[in-house]
Protein backbone atom coordinates (compact mmCIF):
# COMPACT_ATOMS: atom_id res chain seq x y z
CA UNK A 1 0.00 0.00 0.00
CA UNK A 2 1.22 3.30 -0.64
CA UNK A 3 0.32 6.64 1.07
CA UNK A 4 -0.09 9.13 -2.05
CA UNK A 5 -0.19 13.24 -0.63
CA UNK A 6 -1.76 15.75 -2.59
CA UNK A 7 -2.90 19.55 -0.62
CA UNK A 8 -6.29 17.88 -1.08
CA UNK A 9 -7.58 16.51 2.41
CA UNK A 10 -7.15 13.06 1.93
CA UNK A 11 -10.11 10.27 2.75
CA UNK A 12 -9.44 6.94 4.26
CA UNK A 13 -11.55 4.47 5.16
CA UNK A 14 -11.59 1.94 7.95
CA UNK A 15 -14.74 -1.39 8.44
CA UNK A 16 -15.36 -1.98 11.77
CA UNK A 17 -17.93 -4.79 12.58
CA UNK A 18 -19.84 -5.14 15.97
CA UNK A 19 -20.53 -8.68 16.90
CA UNK A 20 -22.48 -8.08 19.82
CA UNK A 21 -25.03 -5.56 17.73
CA UNK A 22 -24.76 -7.07 14.65
CA UNK A 23 -23.83 -3.91 12.48
CA UNK A 24 -20.66 -3.27 10.23
CA UNK A 25 -19.55 0.21 9.41
CA UNK A 26 -17.42 1.89 6.91
CA UNK A 27 -15.85 5.28 8.71
CA UNK A 28 -14.15 7.72 6.70
CA UNK A 29 -11.46 9.82 8.05
CA UNK A 30 -9.07 11.84 7.12
CA UNK A 31 -5.63 11.46 8.31
CA UNK A 32 -4.47 13.33 11.68
CA UNK A 33 -2.21 16.18 11.58
CA UNK A 34 0.58 16.42 14.22
CA UNK A 35 -0.70 19.10 16.08
CA UNK A 36 -4.17 16.91 16.29
CA UNK A 37 -1.91 13.85 16.99
CA UNK A 38 -0.26 16.07 20.01
CA UNK A 39 -3.06 17.27 21.46
CA UNK A 40 -4.45 13.61 21.47
CA UNK A 41 -1.19 12.16 23.37
CA UNK A 42 -1.41 15.57 25.75
CA UNK A 43 -5.29 14.14 26.87
CA UNK A 44 -4.51 10.82 27.00
CA UNK A 45 -2.66 11.93 30.36
CA UNK A 46 -4.25 13.62 33.00
CA UNK A 47 -3.44 15.10 36.75
CA UNK A 48 -6.08 14.89 39.36
CA UNK A 49 -4.46 16.48 42.71
CA UNK A 50 -1.29 14.18 43.08
CA UNK A 51 -2.44 11.04 40.59
CA UNK A 52 -1.25 10.96 37.08
CA UNK A 53 -4.78 9.63 34.95
CA UNK A 54 -3.93 7.44 31.81
CA UNK A 55 -7.43 8.40 30.05
CA UNK A 56 -6.36 6.60 26.37
CA UNK A 57 -10.33 5.71 25.58
CA UNK A 58 -11.52 9.35 26.69
CA UNK A 59 -8.71 11.09 24.59
CA UNK A 60 -10.05 8.94 21.14
CA UNK A 61 -13.55 9.84 21.31
CA UNK A 62 -13.33 13.52 22.58
CA UNK A 63 -10.44 13.92 19.27
CA UNK A 64 -12.22 11.73 17.19
CA UNK A 65 -14.90 14.28 15.88
CA UNK A 66 -11.77 16.69 14.51
CA UNK A 67 -11.20 14.16 11.59
CA UNK A 68 -13.91 11.82 11.56
CA UNK A 69 -16.00 12.77 8.40
CA UNK A 70 -18.68 9.98 7.71
CA UNK A 71 -19.93 6.73 8.07
CA UNK A 72 -21.79 4.16 5.49
CA UNK A 73 -22.85 0.64 6.39
CA UNK A 74 -21.51 -1.78 3.72
CA UNK A 75 -23.71 -4.62 4.46
CA UNK A 76 -26.96 -5.10 2.91
CA UNK A 77 -29.74 -4.97 5.95
CA UNK A 78 -27.31 -3.38 8.67
CA UNK A 79 -27.98 -0.35 9.96
CA UNK A 80 -28.35 1.67 12.83
CA UNK A 81 -32.11 3.15 12.45
CA UNK A 82 -33.48 6.10 13.94
CA UNK A 83 -37.49 7.17 13.73
CA UNK A 84 -38.02 9.93 11.24
CA UNK A 85 -41.48 11.14 10.67
CA UNK A 86 -43.24 7.24 12.16
CA UNK A 87 -40.62 5.54 10.16
CA UNK A 88 -37.79 3.73 10.68
CA UNK A 89 -34.60 5.13 8.08
CA UNK A 90 -30.81 4.38 8.37
CA UNK A 91 -29.22 7.03 10.27
CA UNK A 92 -27.13 9.25 7.89
CA UNK A 93 -24.76 11.82 7.71
CA UNK A 94 -25.40 12.91 4.45
CA UNK A 95 -27.61 15.85 4.28
CA UNK A 96 -30.33 14.90 2.10
CA UNK A 97 -31.23 11.79 3.27
CA UNK A 98 -34.12 10.64 4.84
CA UNK A 99 -32.16 9.53 8.21
CA UNK A 100 -29.59 12.79 7.82
CA UNK A 101 -28.86 14.04 11.69
CA UNK A 102 -26.85 16.84 12.27
CA UNK A 103 -26.23 15.41 15.24
CA UNK A 104 -24.84 11.81 13.73
CA UNK A 105 -21.78 12.29 15.94
CA UNK A 106 -23.69 12.26 18.93
CA UNK A 107 -26.24 8.99 18.06
CA UNK A 108 -23.30 7.01 17.06
CA UNK A 109 -21.43 7.97 20.58
CA UNK A 110 -24.55 6.87 22.27
CA UNK A 111 -25.12 3.86 20.24
CA UNK A 112 -21.96 2.40 19.11
CA UNK A 113 -19.29 3.70 21.31
CA UNK A 114 -17.31 0.49 20.93
CA UNK A 115 -16.44 1.33 17.56
CA UNK A 116 -15.61 5.00 17.90
CA UNK A 117 -13.45 3.79 20.39
CA UNK A 118 -11.31 1.29 18.87
CA UNK A 119 -11.48 3.70 15.73
CA UNK A 120 -10.61 6.93 17.89
CA UNK A 121 -7.32 4.72 18.94
CA UNK A 122 -6.68 2.80 15.85
CA UNK A 123 -6.27 6.40 14.04
CA UNK A 124 -4.28 8.50 16.56
CA UNK A 125 -2.53 5.58 18.23
CA UNK A 126 -2.24 3.35 15.64
CA UNK A 127 1.43 2.98 14.46
CA UNK A 128 3.18 0.06 15.02
CA UNK A 129 7.04 -1.49 13.84
CA UNK A 130 6.18 -4.01 11.43
CA UNK A 131 10.15 -4.85 11.26
CA UNK A 132 9.89 -6.32 14.33
CA UNK A 133 6.82 -7.98 14.41
CA UNK A 134 8.43 -10.96 13.06
CA UNK A 135 10.60 -10.89 15.75
CA UNK A 136 7.85 -10.45 18.09
CA UNK A 137 5.86 -13.33 16.95
CA UNK A 138 8.51 -15.85 17.04
CA UNK A 139 9.68 -14.80 20.59
CA UNK A 140 6.33 -15.64 21.92
CA UNK A 141 6.02 -18.82 19.98
CA UNK A 142 9.60 -19.59 21.31
CA UNK A 143 7.76 -18.81 24.68
CA UNK A 144 4.75 -20.80 24.20
CA UNK A 145 6.35 -23.48 22.79
CA UNK A 146 9.61 -23.40 25.31
CA UNK A 147 12.89 -24.64 23.98
CA UNK A 148 13.41 -28.94 23.20
CA UNK A 149 16.43 -28.03 26.36
CA UNK A 150 13.86 -26.64 28.53
CA UNK A 151 11.09 -29.35 28.90
CA UNK A 152 11.38 -32.30 30.88
CA UNK A 153 13.56 -35.41 29.21
CA UNK A 154 12.77 -39.02 30.02
CA UNK A 155 15.63 -40.46 32.21
CA UNK A 156 18.09 -42.31 30.64
CA UNK A 157 18.94 -46.35 31.38
CA UNK A 158 21.11 -45.64 34.97
CA UNK A 159 20.65 -41.81 35.33
CA UNK A 160 18.76 -40.02 37.73
CA UNK A 161 15.05 -38.41 36.07
CA UNK A 162 14.61 -34.88 36.24
CA UNK A 163 14.56 -33.09 39.64
CA UNK A 164 11.21 -32.65 41.12
CA UNK A 165 9.75 -29.25 41.16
Amino acid sequence: MAIRYSEDVQTYKSTLRDAGAGVTIEFEFSRPTTRQITAYNAGCVTRRGKTVVMDRVGAAVRHLPEVLRGFTFPMEGEAIEIEVEGQWVPLSCVPGEPGYRRDWFAVLERVESKLLVELGINIFHGVYDISRMDDMVRGLAENLAGEPEDQPQPPVDGEPGPAPL
